[in-house]
């Protein structure tokens, strides 16, 4: 029970590290959405798209970075999970009467889950705040496009709408797609170590 009570409080860790970058994240974007909303307020020179560029670049590769921070942590509490259900599975087998005062999963149910969820409809998978900072990637990567593509003179209004519009759906469908891959990765290497332990 110490080891369960010590894995509880590891992935517990995991949760308010990724809670507390996500937290962090949200400020910078507050900010960074204040400084250029100010910016483009109070410059009224021809180049004042252009001054707006870095900060909303910057904006987005900072966001890239925790998204991709945020999947590796959801992998890690995935793997923080499995040790849980393997510990009441054990606890169940030692004990089998145990098992119907158990409300959580065994490691048993969860694979089963896993494997009714493959061979089932797809559907969509959800990744936590990983998918927060997809969609808000998007919108900041599409109004970067957008933002640098307004600058050049001469341009229409709707090609900077197309092309954000278009920067948006496709970085949102990359980063859901890797958060996607990543959980699959992490799920097949679980079940490939459980049955190397003979847990499967």
């Amino acid at each position: 029970m110490a080891e369960y009570q010590h894995l509880r409080e590891l992935r517990r860790q995991i949760i308010d590290r990724s809670n507390s970058r996500f937290n962090f994240f949200l400020i910078v974007v507050s900010a960074t959405v204040t400084s250029i909303t100010a910016m483009l307020a109070t410059n009224t020179g021809p180049n004042r798209l252009l001054s707006a560029l870095p900060l909303a670049g910057g904006l987005f590769l900072l966001g890239v970075m925790m998204f991709t921070r945020l999947v590796e942590f959801r992998s890690v509490q995935d793997e923080y999970t499995t040790a849980l259900n393997t510990i009441r599975s054990f606890l169940v087998q030692l004990y089998p009467p145990i098992g119907q005062y158990f409300l959580l999963p065994t490691v048993e149910e969860q694979i089963s889950k896993s494997k009714q969820a493959r061979t089932g409809r797809r559907r969509f998978t959800s990744h936590g705040l990983a998918d927060s900072v997809a969609l808000i990637n998007g919108i900041v990567g599409g109004f970067t496009v957008g933002l640098a593509i307004a600058n050049l003179h001469g341009a229409l209004a709707w090609i900077p709408l197309t092309a954000g519009v278009a920067v948006f759906a496709i970085s949102v469908l990359a980063q859901l797609q890797h958060a996607r891959s990543a959980q699959k990765r992490s799920k097949t290497r679980l079940e490939v170590r459980l049955t190397s332990k003979g847990l499967l």
